[in-house]
Protein backbone atom coordinates (compact mmCIF):
# COMPACT_ATOMS: atom_id res chain seq x y z
CA UNK A 1 0.00 0.00 0.00
CA UNK A 2 2.67 2.21 0.88
CA UNK A 3 4.38 1.69 -2.69
CA UNK A 4 1.09 2.53 -4.16
CA UNK A 5 0.63 5.83 -2.16
CA UNK A 6 3.97 6.89 -3.25
CA UNK A 7 3.37 5.94 -7.30
CA UNK A 8 0.09 7.95 -7.09
CA UNK A 9 1.63 10.73 -5.71
CA UNK A 10 4.51 11.00 -8.59
CA UNK A 11 2.15 10.82 -11.09
CA UNK A 12 -0.07 13.31 -9.35
CA UNK A 13 2.80 16.11 -9.11
CA UNK A 14 3.99 15.46 -12.79
CA UNK A 15 0.73 15.94 -14.40
CA UNK A 16 0.33 19.12 -12.02
CA UNK A 17 3.42 20.63 -13.42
CA UNK A 18 2.20 19.90 -17.16
CA UNK A 19 -0.52 21.86 -16.16
CA UNK A 20 1.25 24.54 -14.72
CA UNK A 21 3.26 24.99 -17.33
CA UNK A 22 0.13 24.64 -20.04
CA UNK A 23 -1.44 27.60 -18.02
CA UNK A 24 1.35 29.76 -19.30
CA UNK A 25 0.07 29.85 -22.64
CA UNK A 26 -1.26 32.62 -24.80
CA UNK A 27 -4.53 30.80 -26.05
CA UNK A 28 -7.16 32.55 -23.61
CA UNK A 29 -9.94 30.76 -24.91
CA UNK A 30 -12.25 28.12 -23.83
CA UNK A 31 -9.60 25.40 -26.43
CA UNK A 32 -6.66 26.29 -23.61
CA UNK A 33 -7.08 22.42 -22.68
CA UNK A 34 -8.38 20.95 -25.89
CA UNK A 35 -5.14 19.11 -28.03
CA UNK A 36 -3.95 20.90 -30.41
CA UNK A 37 -2.28 17.90 -32.21
CA UNK A 38 -2.36 13.87 -31.80
CA UNK A 39 -0.04 11.19 -32.18
CA UNK A 40 0.22 7.93 -32.40
CA UNK A 41 3.39 5.95 -33.26
CA UNK A 42 4.64 2.21 -32.98
CA UNK A 43 7.75 1.04 -31.85
CA UNK A 44 9.81 -2.06 -31.78
CA UNK A 45 12.75 -2.46 -29.02
CA UNK A 46 14.70 -4.87 -27.09
CA UNK A 47 15.39 -5.02 -23.03
CA UNK A 48 18.66 -3.22 -22.32
CA UNK A 49 21.05 -5.48 -20.54
CA UNK A 50 22.37 -2.71 -17.51
CA UNK A 51 23.17 -5.64 -15.58
CA UNK A 52 24.49 -9.38 -16.45
CA UNK A 53 21.40 -10.67 -15.17
CA UNK A 54 19.14 -9.06 -16.92
CA UNK A 55 20.09 -11.26 -19.81
CA UNK A 56 17.98 -14.08 -18.63
CA UNK A 57 15.07 -11.88 -19.66
CA UNK A 58 15.78 -10.50 -23.16
CA UNK A 59 13.26 -13.22 -24.83
CA UNK A 60 12.52 -11.55 -27.84
CA UNK A 61 11.56 -8.13 -29.01
CA UNK A 62 9.45 -5.61 -27.65
CA UNK A 63 6.29 -4.23 -29.40
CA UNK A 64 5.13 -1.21 -28.34
CA UNK A 65 2.21 1.91 -28.86
CA UNK A 66 2.27 5.32 -27.88
CA UNK A 67 -0.57 7.83 -27.80
CA UNK A 68 0.01 11.24 -27.37
CA UNK A 69 -2.52 14.39 -27.14
CA UNK A 70 -0.52 17.87 -26.65
CA UNK A 71 -0.38 21.34 -27.31
CA UNK A 72 2.25 23.70 -29.20
CA UNK A 73 2.88 26.75 -27.06
CA UNK A 74 2.34 30.00 -28.53
CA UNK A 75 5.42 31.66 -27.32
CA UNK A 76 3.33 34.20 -25.12
CA UNK A 77 5.76 33.73 -22.82
CA UNK A 78 9.79 34.13 -23.66
CA UNK A 79 10.82 31.00 -22.04
CA UNK A 80 8.46 29.56 -24.78
CA UNK A 81 10.66 31.52 -27.78
CA UNK A 82 13.44 30.47 -25.75
CA UNK A 83 13.10 26.80 -26.72
CA UNK A 84 11.56 27.62 -30.43
CA UNK A 85 8.21 27.23 -29.39
CA UNK A 86 7.97 23.37 -27.23
CA UNK A 87 4.89 20.87 -27.33
CA UNK A 88 3.25 19.97 -23.85
CA UNK A 89 0.87 17.47 -23.53
CA UNK A 90 -0.32 13.65 -21.97
CA UNK A 91 -0.17 10.58 -23.07
CA UNK A 92 -0.54 6.74 -22.72
CA UNK A 93 2.18 3.69 -23.83
CA UNK A 94 2.30 0.19 -23.72
CA UNK A 95 4.81 -2.43 -24.63
CA UNK A 96 4.84 -6.33 -24.41
CA UNK A 97 7.88 -7.37 -22.34
CA UNK A 98 7.80 -10.50 -24.38
CA UNK A 99 9.02 -12.08 -21.33
CA UNK A 100 6.67 -15.17 -18.97
CA UNK A 101 8.40 -13.45 -15.75
CA UNK A 102 7.33 -9.39 -16.74
CA UNK A 103 4.26 -9.46 -18.56
CA UNK A 104 3.08 -6.17 -19.92
CA UNK A 105 3.46 -2.45 -18.86
CA UNK A 106 0.59 -0.31 -19.17
CA UNK A 107 2.32 3.86 -18.72
CA UNK A 108 0.54 7.09 -18.17
CA UNK A 109 2.28 10.06 -18.30
CA UNK A 110 3.11 13.83 -18.97
CA UNK A 111 5.83 14.97 -22.22
CA UNK A 112 7.84 17.98 -23.18
CA UNK A 113 8.72 17.83 -26.64
CA UNK A 114 11.92 20.88 -27.49
CA UNK A 115 12.39 21.36 -31.14
CA UNK A 116 15.95 21.56 -32.43
CA UNK A 117 14.80 24.44 -35.17
CA UNK A 118 11.18 26.15 -35.68
CA UNK A 119 8.19 24.15 -36.53
CA UNK A 120 7.93 26.13 -40.07
CA UNK A 121 10.12 24.20 -41.64
CA UNK A 122 9.47 20.84 -43.25
CA UNK A 123 11.71 18.71 -41.64
CA UNK A 124 13.26 19.44 -38.10
CA UNK A 125 13.93 17.50 -34.72
CA UNK A 126 13.33 17.66 -31.07
CA UNK A 127 14.12 16.31 -27.94
CA UNK A 128 11.62 14.25 -26.15
CA UNK A 129 10.97 13.79 -22.11
CA UNK A 130 8.63 11.74 -20.41
CA UNK A 131 7.38 11.10 -16.95
CA UNK A 132 4.48 9.29 -15.44
CA UNK A 133 3.70 5.87 -13.90
CA UNK A 134 3.97 2.59 -15.25
CA UNK A 135 1.49 -0.72 -14.27
CA UNK A 136 3.35 -4.17 -15.05
CA UNK A 137 1.45 -7.13 -15.22
CA UNK A 138 4.34 -9.80 -13.64
CA UNK A 139 5.94 -7.82 -10.74
CA UNK A 140 7.97 -10.08 -7.83
CA UNK A 141 5.84 -12.56 -5.75
CA UNK A 142 7.59 -15.01 -3.38
CA UNK A 143 5.27 -17.28 -4.09
CA UNK A 144 3.89 -17.65 -7.84
CA UNK A 145 6.51 -14.99 -9.70
CA UNK A 146 9.98 -15.33 -7.93
CA UNK A 147 12.05 -15.80 -10.88
CA UNK A 148 11.02 -12.16 -11.40
CA UNK A 149 14.38 -10.54 -9.52
CA UNK A 150 14.12 -6.82 -11.60
CA UNK A 151 10.74 -5.60 -10.42
CA UNK A 152 9.89 -5.55 -7.32
CA UNK A 153 6.10 -4.02 -8.03
CA UNK A 154 3.09 -3.25 -9.82
CA UNK A 155 3.09 0.42 -9.66
CA UNK A 156 6.58 1.81 -10.91
CA UNK A 157 8.01 5.33 -11.80
CA UNK A 158 8.38 6.06 -15.83
CA UNK A 159 10.90 8.22 -17.39
CA UNK A 160 11.24 8.23 -21.44
CA UNK A 161 14.11 10.13 -23.15
CA UNK A 162 14.07 10.13 -26.64
CA UNK A 163 15.77 12.02 -30.07
CA UNK A 164 12.94 12.24 -33.58
CA UNK A 165 12.87 13.70 -36.34
CA UNK A 166 9.10 15.00 -37.82
CA UNK A 167 8.54 15.69 -41.64
CA UNK A 168 5.41 17.23 -42.70
CA UNK A 169 4.28 15.33 -45.46
CA UNK A 170 0.82 16.88 -45.49
CA UNK A 171 -1.31 20.26 -44.49
CA UNK A 172 -2.36 18.35 -41.03
CA UNK A 173 -0.18 15.40 -41.05
CA UNK A 174 3.34 14.56 -40.64
CA UNK A 175 5.38 11.93 -39.90
CA UNK A 176 7.12 10.70 -36.72
CA UNK A 177 10.05 8.81 -36.65
CA UNK A 178 13.04 8.39 -34.19
CA UNK A 179 14.74 6.38 -30.99
CA UNK A 180 13.71 6.16 -27.30
CA UNK A 181 14.68 4.76 -23.99
CA UNK A 182 11.58 3.88 -21.48
CA UNK A 183 12.36 3.22 -18.17
CA UNK A 184 10.26 1.71 -15.35
CA UNK A 185 11.07 0.77 -11.73
CA UNK A 186 9.67 1.83 -8.39
CA UNK A 187 12.86 3.71 -6.94
CA UNK A 188 13.69 1.16 -4.69
CA UNK A 189 9.73 1.81 -2.71
CA UNK A 190 10.21 -2.01 -2.82
CA UNK A 191 12.65 -4.93 -4.00
CA UNK A 192 13.50 -6.13 -6.16
CA UNK A 193 14.31 -3.14 -8.45
CA UNK A 194 16.52 -3.09 -10.68
CA UNK A 195 14.51 -1.75 -13.61
CA UNK A 196 13.44 -2.19 -16.76
CA UNK A 197 15.00 -0.37 -19.71
CA UNK A 198 13.68 -0.76 -23.67
CA UNK A 199 15.16 1.00 -26.04
CA UNK A 200 12.93 1.45 -28.88
CA UNK A 201 13.06 2.76 -32.50
CA UNK A 202 9.63 4.48 -33.20
CA UNK A 203 7.19 5.29 -36.34
CA UNK A 204 4.43 6.96 -36.49
CA UNK A 205 1.85 10.05 -37.85
CA UNK A 206 0.62 13.34 -35.71
CA UNK A 207 -2.18 14.84 -37.19
CA UNK A 208 -2.85 18.71 -36.67
CA UNK A 209 -6.23 19.67 -34.97
CA UNK A 210 -6.06 23.36 -34.39
CA UNK A 211 -3.51 25.40 -36.88
CA UNK A 212 -0.32 26.73 -34.90
CA UNK A 213 -0.57 30.59 -33.59
CA UNK A 214 2.84 31.64 -33.09
CA UNK A 215 3.61 34.71 -31.81
CA UNK A 216 6.96 36.78 -32.89
CA UNK A 217 8.62 39.27 -30.56
CA UNK A 218 12.32 40.83 -30.87
CA UNK A 219 14.32 38.44 -28.49
CA UNK A 220 16.48 39.98 -26.07
CA UNK A 221 19.34 38.47 -23.70
CA UNK A 222 17.71 39.74 -20.66
CA UNK A 223 19.12 37.73 -17.92
CA UNK A 224 21.00 38.51 -14.92
CA UNK A 225 24.04 37.13 -14.14
CA UNK A 226 23.16 36.37 -10.62
CA UNK A 227 23.38 34.65 -7.66
CA UNK A 228 20.70 32.30 -6.68
CA UNK A 229 20.37 30.34 -2.80
CA UNK A 230 17.59 27.04 -2.12
CA UNK A 231 16.79 25.35 0.94
CA UNK A 232 14.59 22.05 0.24
CA UNK A 233 13.65 19.23 2.48
CA UNK A 234 12.49 16.38 1.02
CA UNK A 235 11.24 12.42 2.45
CA UNK A 236 10.82 9.37 1.12
CA UNK A 237 10.72 5.93 1.48
CA UNK A 238 12.87 2.81 0.50
CA UNK A 239 13.52 -0.62 1.51
CA UNK A 240 16.66 -2.85 1.76
CA UNK A 241 18.22 -5.54 -1.06
CA UNK A 242 16.17 -8.70 -0.02
CA UNK A 243 12.54 -8.75 -1.16
CA UNK A 244 9.75 -8.87 1.99
CA UNK A 245 11.84 -6.74 4.06
CA UNK A 246 10.16 -3.36 5.98
CA UNK A 247 10.25 0.12 4.58
CA UNK A 248 11.99 2.59 5.80
CA UNK A 249 12.09 6.30 5.93
CA UNK A 250 14.61 8.69 4.41
CA UNK A 251 14.89 12.39 4.18
CA UNK A 252 16.96 14.74 3.03
CA UNK A 253 18.18 18.58 3.55
CA UNK A 254 19.82 20.71 0.46
CA UNK A 255 21.51 23.64 0.21
CA UNK A 256 21.62 25.25 -3.39
CA UNK A 257 24.35 27.68 -4.40
CA UNK A 258 23.10 28.77 -8.01
CA UNK A 259 24.58 30.65 -11.00
CA UNK A 260 23.00 31.72 -13.74
CA UNK A 261 25.18 31.80 -17.42
CA UNK A 262 21.99 32.38 -19.47
CA UNK A 263 18.29 32.19 -20.06
CA UNK A 264 18.15 28.32 -20.03
CA UNK A 265 20.71 27.46 -17.66
CA UNK A 266 22.54 27.67 -14.64
CA UNK A 267 25.57 25.79 -12.75
CA UNK A 268 25.93 25.67 -9.19
CA UNK A 269 26.89 23.79 -5.85
CA UNK A 270 25.70 22.30 -2.45
CA UNK A 271 25.87 20.53 0.34
CA UNK A 272 23.72 17.37 1.15
CA UNK A 273 22.44 16.43 4.39
CA UNK A 274 20.63 12.26 4.21
CA UNK A 275 18.85 10.89 7.15
CA UNK A 276 18.31 7.02 6.26
CA UNK A 277 17.11 4.47 8.89
CA UNK A 278 17.75 1.51 6.62
CA UNK A 279 21.73 2.22 7.27
CA UNK A 280 21.09 0.20 10.48
CA UNK A 281 19.63 -2.42 8.84
CA UNK A 282 23.51 -2.71 6.84
CA UNK A 283 24.96 -1.74 10.13
CA UNK A 284 23.87 -4.91 11.61
CA UNK A 285 24.71 -6.76 8.73
CA UNK A 286 28.19 -5.80 8.77
CA UNK A 287 31.27 -5.84 11.75
CA UNK A 288 30.88 -1.91 12.42
CA UNK A 289 29.16 -1.21 15.56
CA UNK A 290 25.89 0.85 15.26
CA UNK A 291 26.39 4.35 17.52
CA UNK A 292 22.74 5.35 17.70
CA UNK A 293 21.00 7.44 15.37
CA UNK A 294 24.49 9.72 14.31
CA UNK A 295 25.02 6.39 12.29
CA UNK A 296 21.82 7.32 10.12
CA UNK A 297 22.92 10.37 8.54
CA UNK A 298 25.65 11.20 5.57
CA UNK A 299 26.79 14.14 4.18
CA UNK A 300 27.80 15.14 1.27
CA UNK A 301 28.78 17.72 -1.51
CA UNK A 302 27.48 18.42 -5.30
CA UNK A 303 28.38 20.23 -8.58
CA UNK A 304 24.73 20.94 -10.35
CA UNK A 305 23.91 22.11 -13.73
CA UNK A 306 19.83 23.56 -14.20
CA UNK A 307 17.96 23.76 -17.08
CA UNK A 308 14.93 26.86 -16.66
CA UNK A 309 11.80 26.78 -17.98
CA UNK A 310 10.23 29.78 -16.63
CA UNK A 311 9.52 28.47 -13.35
CA UNK A 312 9.99 25.25 -13.58
CA UNK A 313 13.32 23.92 -13.12
CA UNK A 314 15.69 20.23 -13.72
CA UNK A 315 18.45 19.63 -11.38
CA UNK A 316 20.94 17.54 -12.43
CA UNK A 317 23.54 17.14 -9.86
CA UNK A 318 26.70 14.63 -9.21
CA UNK A 319 27.75 14.40 -5.77
CA UNK A 320 30.38 13.51 -3.34
CA UNK A 321 30.21 11.51 -0.15
CA UNK A 322 31.95 13.68 2.63
CA UNK A 323 30.59 11.87 5.39
CA UNK A 324 29.59 8.36 5.27
CA UNK A 325 31.14 5.28 7.46
CA UNK A 326 29.56 2.09 5.69
CA UNK A 327 30.50 3.09 2.25
CA UNK A 328 27.95 0.66 0.41
CA UNK A 329 27.21 2.06 -2.83
CA UNK A 330 30.77 3.68 -3.70
CA UNK A 331 31.39 7.76 -3.02
CA UNK A 332 29.65 8.82 -5.73
CA UNK A 333 26.07 9.71 -6.19
CA UNK A 334 23.75 11.78 -8.46
CA UNK A 335 20.42 13.27 -8.26
CA UNK A 336 18.01 14.28 -10.80
CA UNK A 337 15.08 16.72 -10.01
CA UNK A 338 12.58 18.50 -10.93
CA UNK A 339 11.42 22.16 -8.97
CA UNK A 340 8.17 24.08 -9.37
CA UNK A 341 7.61 27.55 -8.24
CA UNK A 342 4.08 27.50 -6.23
CA UNK A 343 3.53 30.44 -4.05
CA UNK A 344 6.21 33.29 -4.10
CA UNK A 345 9.78 31.68 -2.97
CA UNK A 346 8.46 28.04 -2.57
CA UNK A 347 8.70 25.56 -4.55
CA UNK A 348 7.70 21.56 -4.72
CA UNK A 349 10.62 19.17 -5.38
CA UNK A 350 10.54 15.85 -7.14
CA UNK A 351 13.68 13.79 -7.27
CA UNK A 352 15.38 11.05 -7.39
CA UNK A 353 18.76 10.22 -5.35
CA UNK A 354 21.03 7.15 -7.23
CA UNK A 355 24.27 5.65 -7.48
CA UNK A 356 25.10 5.44 -10.94
CA UNK A 357 22.74 3.19 -12.61
CA UNK A 358 20.85 1.80 -9.46
CA UNK A 359 17.86 3.81 -8.03
CA UNK A 360 18.44 4.56 -3.64
CA UNK A 361 15.70 6.65 -3.21
CA UNK A 362 12.44 8.86 -4.84
CA UNK A 363 12.40 12.43 -2.63
CA UNK A 364 9.67 14.68 -2.78
CA UNK A 365 9.56 18.06 -0.81
CA UNK A 366 9.37 21.33 -0.59
CA UNK A 367 11.73 24.54 -0.68
CA UNK A 368 12.41 27.84 -0.21
CA UNK A 369 14.30 30.29 -2.24
CA UNK A 370 16.37 32.36 -0.59
CA UNK A 371 17.01 35.04 -2.83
Amino acid sequence: MKNRNNILLIVIIVFLLQAKLFSQDSLKSKKLFFPQVIEINSGYGIIAKHRPIVDYFITGHVPSVNVNFGRIMSGKQEWQRKYNYPELGVGFYYANFNNKYLGESYTFYAYTKLPFTKYEKPVFGYFDLGLGVSYITKPFNIENNYYNIIIGSHLNAYLRIGVLAEIKIAKNISLVSGLSLNHSSNSKVKTPNLGVNVLSYNLGFKYFLLKNEFEKHNEIDDYKKNNSYFLTFSMGAKSVSKPENPIYLASSLVFDYNRNISFKSAFGAGIDVFFDKSLEYYYIQSSIPYKKIINDFQVGAHGAYVLKFNKVWFNFNLGYYIIDNLNLQGKIYSRIATRASIYKNIYLSIGMKTHFAKADLLEIGLGYKLK
